[in-house]
Parts: C-alpha cells; structure tokens; sequence
C-alpha cells in the first residue's frame, strides 16, 4: 500500500528497476540463485503497488479503474505473487537452501513439495472465505454506499481493502511463507565474520520487523512499508557479503 498514485508507481518502478539491476548489473556481488529468487519477489511484489495506482487514479470509483485494481490487488496477493516468487526459486538449479549446500540437488524435489503444500493451505483459506462475492458498505469518504470493490475509505492513510474484510485469521503468516519465507531460505551468502546464514537471517527478520513494529509503533504502518521496504532490501543485500558459504549437507 502507498499513500497516493505517485508513490505507488515510483515503488514499484524502483522494485521493477532493483530487479533489473540485480539480474543484469550486479555482476559477480550475488549468485544467481539469490539474483533469481530476490528479483522474481519483487516483481511479484510490485504488482501489488500497480493495482493501488488504479484505486488511486479512481478515486470516486467513477470510471471502473478501482474495481479493477481492487480486484487485480486480490489477483496480486494469491495468484501473481506466489507465481512470481516460485518462478525466481525456478529459474535456477537450487545449490543451496536454508544455508545448507546440495550440490546434486538431492533435496529439492522436497523443498518444492513444501512449497506446494504451503501454497495449497493458502489456497484454501482463501476458498474459505467470501472474496469473490460482493456486497456493499457505507463510504465514510464519498458518503454513500458502494460495492466492496471499491477502494477508496482509509485508515492512517491506507486503503481501506473492504474486499478483503472476509480474511481468515491467521492468513498472513501462511502468505508469508508461501510468498516471501520460502524465497528467503534460498538466498546465498552470509552476514558478519560470525558467518550467519543470510537465508535464516531474512527469513526470521521479515515478519519479526513487521509484527513488532506494527504493534508497537504507530509508525510502520503499510504506506511506510511501501516506501521503506524497497530501501531496506537494497540496504540488506548490500550488507550480504558476496560468496555462497557451505554449511554442510543435509
């Protein structure tokens, strides 16, 4: 989420440009297995920030724009992101995961097969729930009411997704996995003289930042999220010192 048009195009050109440059202008800093699964997330990821553009650019929800963003926004959470997020962890022969090398890739077939699991749990919590039915709600900001498809009432200058009112509890965290969780355990690469495995570092950091500081702070909320994530990442890998570290076989 971003608070206006404008930022939600400039983040997700900059994902779409970092991206870029990990693929093509990052030389020999990352592997490609961490390049791939890096730059397929945030692709995916930016999908999200181009389905706000159109709630944005509709604000009244006059010309069909929001709804059409409303419901590429649904698309972008269970269908383009993990599509994204699978194809960068693909794209590559997996020669590490968790921190640990494989070589002969005797473990991947397991990896994927946690991966689907995951996924199709998170489909079915999706099928669980009433996302594609519609109805309507009372706008506080066009004081009438509208379909939920309709974006544009917000809260500490998010949009308030009505759409996705009907969300299972608990939802996020298998979201987590399937899109982001997963794709971090296959980075390469270490931080520290300590040696710490980068894949275990961004795996716990991602929902530990994000439950602390949305609960404990007023102000991580999720326009901050889509202006500081991007600079986050970049400041991360950066810090990633280049070559892969073996940790031994499982």
């Amino acid at each position: 989420m971003c608070y206006n048009i404008g930022l939600s195009i400039g983040s997700a050109t900059v994902l779409c440009a970092f991206s870029a440059w990990l693929v093509f202008g990052a030389g020999q800093k990352f592997t490609p297995q961490t390049k791939a699964v890096i730059a397929g997330t945030l692709v995916g990821l930016s999908t999200m920030q181009i389905s706000e553009a159109f709630m944005h650019a509709d604000s009244d929800c006059s010309t069909g724009l929001n709804k059409f963003g409303s419901r590429l926004a649904l698309m972008s959470l269970y269908v383009l992101q993990p599509i994204f997020s699978a194809a960068g962890m693909a794209a590559m022969p997996h020669t590490s995961f968790a921190g640990y090398s494989d070589t002969a890739n005797h473990y991947g077939r397991y990896v994927w097969a946690a991966w689907g699991i995951m996924y199709l749990v998170l489909t079915c919590m999706v099928a669980d729930s009433d996302l594609i039915g519609d109805n309507t709600f009372q706008s506080t900001a066009l004081n009438q009411t509208v379909s939920r498809w309709c974006t544009v009432d917000k809260d500490n200058d998010s949009l308030h997704w009505r759409f996705d009112d009907a969300n299972p509890a608990g939802i996020w965290y298998v979201y987590y996995f399937v899109v982001l969780g997963w794709s971090a355990l296959h980075i390469e690469g270490v931080y520290t003289k300590l040696n710490i495995p980068a894949a275990w570092v961004w795996f716990i950091a991602i929902p530990l930042v994000h439950v602390c500081l949305i609960y404990v702070t007023s102000y991580w909320t999720a326009p901050a999220s889509c202006f500081f994530g991007p600079l986050i990442t970049a400041l991360g890998l950066f810090l990633l010192k280049p070559k892969p570290h073996e940790y031994g076989a499982i």
